[in-house]
């Protein structure tokens, strides 16, 4: 072996070990991450959740003002007033998603590693037809149950979307 070849060997060794040592440590930083997002999506459900409740309260309010003043409530024009109804229906369907989204948070840990071309016409239409379901109201888990091949990437993708993240 020449002087030259063993200097290059010894190179090579160093680098393969630096990559080796490194390799723990981004694992370590993918991990907490993922972990970062979940404490803020936590603490953005729990701000929309707040901010729903709000709303729902404000609207009960008007309801509750119209129907304690009797001139009010013989001004007030009646499609005004179930469409103040029909508001606090969808709010407090809204509320409820969100409460189940709290609670029912799901333990286990998203693999991203699905590599899911997001292009695909199969993908798109699945995407579609989730986000569809998903709000009119049926359960993400028996939407993503149709879509086994898009599992993690629909669930991402519907969850994400409901709380204004993009995935």
């Amino acid at each position: 072996m020449s002087i030259n070849e063993s200097k290059l060997r010894t190179i090579i060794r160093s680098i393969i070990a630096e990559e080796v040592s490194k390799k723990p440590i981004n694992e370590n930083i993918h991990k907490r991450l993922k972990e970062i997002d979940g404490e803020v999506a936590n603490e953005v459900t729990q701000s929309k959740l707040n901010k729903v409740q709000e709303e729902i309260e404000k609207r009960q309010a008007q309801l509750n003002m119209i129907d304690e003043n009797e001139d009010l409530k013989e001004l007030t024009d009646g499609k005004k007033i179930k469409a103040l109804q029909k508001e606090i229906k969808l709010l407090e369907r809204a509320k409820i998603k969100l409460e189940k989204s709290i609670k029912g948070k799901k333990k286990e840990v998203i693999d991203e590693t699905e590599n899911v071309d997001e292009t695909s016409p199969e993908y798109m239409a699945a995407n579609q037809d989730a986000e569809d379901r998903y709000n009119w109201g049926e359960d993400i888990d028996s939407i993503i149950a149709d879509y086994p091949q898009f599992k993690r990437k629909l669930y991402n993708s519907i969850i994400g979307g409901f709380e204004g993240i993009s995935y």
